[in-house]
């Protein structure tokens, strides 16, 4: 069983940053599943804080998070950072992990 395949939703800042960092790797960048994963930690409850965050009505966030509309990069950071989490890049090399630097 892979971390998407878990019906329970993160809740603290550190489960939310693991489970989106699998579903990045696991679906390798796919926006589609990227808008899922979002949704999944968002719930219901949550979209009009989100969608606050990220300048959008909570039709529009929903459409995207859904694929119905195209899910763009500042959507996914003002949801990330609602959320609690930011996204970084790391430098790898052909022997692994080099560094970390914050994006």
């Amino acid at each position: 069983m892979t971390v998407l395949e878990t019906e329970e939703r993160p809740n603290t800042p550190l489960e939310i940053a693991d489970y989106i960092d699998a579903s990045i790797h696991e679906s390798v960048g796919d926006p589609v599943t990227m808008g899922e994963t979002l949704l999944f930690i968002i719930g219901h409850d949550d979209l009009h804080h989100v969608a606050s965050e990220c300048g959008l009505s909570i039709d529009v966030l929903r459409r995207q998070l859904t694929g119905k509309r195209t899910l763009t990069f500042s959507t996914v950071l003002g949801a990330m950072r609602a959320l609690g989490v930011e996204l970084r890049a790391s430098v790898y090399s052909r022997e692994g992990r080099i560094a970390s630097r914050r994006v």
